[in-house]
């Protein structure tokens, strides 16, 4: 979550929501109640993001819930909210950016 946080802060972003995601993670720790393991291990593939990221006095807050598939194996898809997570290559998450100010006026 440190390299999000680092290109939020690069870009200057203060509101958005995640709107597409592709990639891979090989260790995730998701909040979830499905799940009694908290990090578990991959490779994931992600299937389907959501959720936002705004600036506030104590710095970006990321709100990321993910859907993954675990790689090479016919498995149920997982999701929950990332808590952090360790990335398998690359991953590419997309977000649409919103300025308050206008949303508020």
């Amino acid at each position: 979550m440190e390299g999000l946080r680092e290109a939020l802060v690069e870009h200057g972003v203060s509101y958005g929501t995640f709107v597409a995601g592709s990639g891979e993670l090989k260790t995730i720790d998701l909040i979830s109640d499905s799940y009694e393991k908290p990090i578990l291990a991959g490779p994931f593939t992600v299937d389907k993001v959501s959720g936002n990221v705004k600036l506030q006095k104590e710095g970006h807050t990321i709100n990321l819930h993910l859907t993954l598939v675990k790689k090479g194996m016919k498995s149920t898809p997982m999701s929950g909210q990332l808590k952090r997570g360790i990335v398998n290559g690359q991953l590419q998450l997309t977000i649409q950016l919103s300025d308050l100010n206008r949303i508020i006026q």
